[in-house]
């Protein structure tokens, strides 16, 4: 008889008192002419380096580096990445491990946007900001890939596609070995009475140390030569997010609904794509020993493949699963993104970002590293930068570079004033060389009006000065008064904004934190053309 082990992930099998001998990474023990099969249900069960297998085995996942597929190797008796040589990723793609390349982001379709799914199928795409390509009926494993392909990738192969999520240390979660209801996007995220789908990258935390984004929850993902059972990564609608999120967690007995996928890249294209390899079996639920599953909008579980036709969700039936109301992402300025405002004046209209640009994961002490712009409060900007890596990082997005005509209008606003503030230089509501002048020093500390316009390099009025200054770059947003008519943050000031042109020079616009004469560098009208040192950008888009 098998002995099933009511338990989730972690209950590691222990049986006593009987002789036991080994077979195929199960155990089976010997007790009055009746065999009893240990069943296991995650690599917690198994002695490593065994892996939990499909069959519910524990076992080898490898000998040789061709079990292992594309761009991996057999070491030690599990797959791991590959190095040959450093490659080079698109902007839009994670290195992992100088073996392979995987979208940082859930595939979305190329007229995706932050509120609608898009309905051009002909290549995937790899973008923050955007809803998923979600996958229904007839739509399936292959289409997955041939949108991959189209794309010049690949679907990720089962072993690239744990890689990704496991990340270096090999965690269960893409962030961690503990399970955080409000990192990545699933039942526990918003609840029962309001569980959606989100935008690609909507929760900044969900990521692996790769910097791959909702590889955990938002949607389930296909890999290559699976099928709707052998998806991973778990999803919004998941009852039990913490078992399915989990990076090696696989259904295999029941099709969950809200698929989806990402696409991988091996740059030197030497190798040949590997079989699936058998992975973790499926996890039973400790009451009632059936598949745990997920939740549609109505409440009621994911069906499994052989229920009748009449019980089929609002997923099978080809319907979004989406709640009543507007979702996280609901334009936050007339048509734009909840990061950006909508700016109309004359011939013009597009959305413009809140605050400069930043790097995905940068906090309010480092500028990170993911080429991803975004527009966020509190966080370092990006900088500095080229044209080319502007361009880049706010394409990843979802947006583009701001015209040069467009940033103008961000900054002087529709009363075309000299500073977006103003027609009056004031050295304290901006960040400049003038802001942080020493004012509480030998020297100045007696001056009633400090900062005072050029206080860093030429005397007051009052007689004293110069009083040079502790100039330095701030997090965006922190100075509250430094927007232009229009509720753009910082565009003067703090770091320089690339505007995009025809003519092959970067322009670079509204004055930085270590302009020696802010006064006239932070002018709306003022081009750096000359290539100055702090050197950062917004993002712009049209309106949807």
């Amino acid at each position: 008889m098998t002995r099933r082990f009511a338990g989730k992930v972690g209950n590691v099998a222990r049986v006593a008192a009987f002789t036991a001998f080994g077979v195929g990474g199960a155990t089976i023990l010997a007790q009055g002419g009746c065999l009893v099969t240990e069943h296991c249900y995650s690599n917690a069960d198994c002695t490593a380096p065994q892996l939990c297998m499909q069959n519910g085995t524990c076992r080898f996942e490898c000998e040789r580096n061709e079990d292992c597929g594309e761009a991996m190797r057999c070491y030690e008796n599990r797959c791991s990445p590959m190095y040959v040589e450093p490659i080079e990723c698109p902007p839009e793609m994670a290195n992992v491990a100088d073996a392979f390349c995987v979208d940082r982001f859930e595939a979305s379709r190329p007229d995706a946007t932050a509120t609608t799914n898009g309905t051009d199928n002909s290549r995937a795409m790899s973008r923050a900001g955007v809803m998923p390509w979600q996958l229904f009926a007839p739509e399936d494993n292959e289409t997955a890939r041939s949108a991959c392909l189209a794309a010049g990738k690949d679907l990720c192969t089962p072993q690239q596609w744990r890689s990704s999520c496991e990340g270096r240390a090999g965690t269960a979660y893409g962030y961690g070995d503990t399970y955080e209801p409000e990192t990545c996007n699933g039942i526990d995220t918003f609840g029962l009475s309001g569980f959606h789908l989100l935008p690609t990258a909507s929760l900044p935390r969900c990521h692996s140390d790769w910097g791959v984004y909702d590889i955990n929850g938002n949607l389930w993902e296909h890999t290559l030569n699976g099928d709707e059972k052998t998806i991973r990564g778990g999803a919004y609608n998941c009852k039990d997010s913490q078992t399915l999120h989990r990076c090696d967690y696989i259904p295999t007995s029941w099709e969950p609904t809200a698929r989806g996928f990402r696409c991988c890249l091996v740059p030197s294209g030497t190798q040949d794509a590997g079989a699936d390899v058998d992975e973790p079996d499926v996890l039973t639920d400790v009451a009632t020993d059936t598949e745990v599953g997920c939740i549609d909008d109505t409440g009621t579980p994911d069906v499994v493949l052989d229920a009748p036709a009449d019980v089929l969700d609002a997923h099978e039936a080809g319907q979004d699963a989406m709640p009543d109301g507007p979702s996280e992402a609901e334009a936050g300025s007339q048509g734009c993104p909840s990061d950006m405002v909508r700016i109309v004046a004359g011939t013009l209209d597009f959305c413009m970002d809140v605050y400069e640009a930043s790097h995905m994961d940068a906090t309010a002490a480092s500028q990170g590293t993911l080429p991803v712009a975004s527009s966020r409060k509190d966080v370092l900007p990006w900088f500095p930068v080229d044209l080319q890596t502007a361009r880049d990082g706010c394409t990843t997005a979802g947006k583009r570079l701001c015209a040069l005509d467009e940033w103008v209008e961000g900054c002087s606003g529709p009363s075309s004033t000299v500073y977006g503030y103003g027609n009056n230089y004031d050295p304290a509501i901006c960040n400049g060389i003038d802001t942080y002048c020493n004012c509480g020093g030998a020297v100045c500390g007696s001056l009633a009006t400090c900062p005072y316009p050029h206080c860093f390099n030429q005397a007051s009025t009052e007689g004293a000065g110069p009083c040079g200054a502790m100039f330095h770059v701030e997090p965006t947003g922190t100075f509250l008064d430094c927007t232009s008519a229009y509720g753009v943050f910082d565009i003067n000031g703090n770091v320089w904004e690339l505007a995009d042109s025809s003519d092959g020079l970067e322009h670079f616009r509204g004055g930085a934190y270590n302009c020696s004469d802010s006064e006239a560098l932070h002018r709306c009208d003022h081009d750096g053309t000359w290539g100055p040192s702090a050197r950062g950008f917004r993002c712009c888009k049209d309106p949807e």
